[in-house]
């Protein structure tokens, strides 16, 4: 999480207003979409434990299930570099994961019509084997 914020740039949100949460008189503004700080609680520097806690490789061990990590290469709310890291830990501590990268790829590729675009066509048949490797594992 602290790769998203970093990678978003949101630190120029420091200044702004905490965005109450389930208040009913509260109107969002265009300014309180995306803030990861009204997700977690706060800034980075205000609630490191929370950032750490919502970072999936805190939570990488050897007993970790099998992994396989999809993403695009343009993805402009996740660094490409964060999952890489995810990535590299699961394999130093014996996890079988595989990291593949869709060049010329945004994030969320595979929600907007999947039946025609390549990327999530390819994510698609990438699960296939995946999951064909973990059956004949034994």
């Amino acid at each position: 999480m602290l790769a998203c914020y970093e990678h978003e740039n949101q630190g120029k949100l420091i200044d702004l207003p905490p965005v109450p949460i389930g208040d009913p008189d509260h109107t969002p503004s265009k300014d309180d979409v995306g803030r990861i700080d009204t997700l977690l609680g706060g800034h980075p520097q205000d609630v490191p434990h929370i950032y750490e806690l919502a970072s999936p490789i805190t939570h990488v061990h050897p007993g970790c299930p099998p992994t396989l990590l999809t993403q695009g290469e343009q993805d402009f709310l996740v660094p490409v570099t964060a999952t890489c890291a995810l990535y590299s830990k699961l394999v130093e501590s014996g996890v079988l994961a595989i990291n593949v990268v869709y060049p010329w790829t945004d994030h969320a590729f595979d929600l907007l019509w999947p039946q025609v675009s390549p990327p999530a066509q390819s994510a698609l048949y990438d699960v296939d084997p995946f999951l064909a490797l973990l059956v004949n594992k034994d």
